[in-house]
């Protein structure tokens, strides 16, 4: 089983590897929504975790192409900077299972991958 992270920013996505590494749980890291999903269409993957800051995402469509799949879709976790209060918002809206600022994320990072273990 995998956690996919939607992400650009290679600063945080090594922190988040570090901690899956140390829970041992495989971490797969993409730059663009539809490299996500595509990964998700396969079928091993627990939590797709997504950077609302992530260049060109849109929540809405990725959470939509994420409930087309025929089994259950991966948990969707989706952070941004707390001062994007449209972008967490609008992923609330769209269905994301949790939406947490980033420094909420940056908190419990470990406890999300870790959580997947069980």
């Amino acid at each position: 089983m995998s956690i996919v992270f939607l992400t650009r920013d290679l600063m945080f996505s090594s922190r988040v590897a570090g901690a899956a590494k140390q829970h041992g749980v495989a971490l797969e890291t993409f730059g663009d929504a539809q490299a996500a999903v595509a990964r998700c269409e396969q079928g091993d993957v627990l939590l797709l975790i997504a950077d609302l800051s992530t260049a060109g995402l849109d929540v809405v469509t990725l959470v939509q192409a994420l409930d087309q799949f025929a089994a259950p879709r991966p948990r969707v976790i989706a952070f941004a900077p707390h001062v994007h209060e449209a972008k967490l918002l609008a992923a609330a809206q769209a269905g994301c299972d949790e939406v947490l600022s980033r420094g909420q994320f940056n908190t419990r990072a470990e406890q999300i991958v870790a959580a997947c273990r069980k």
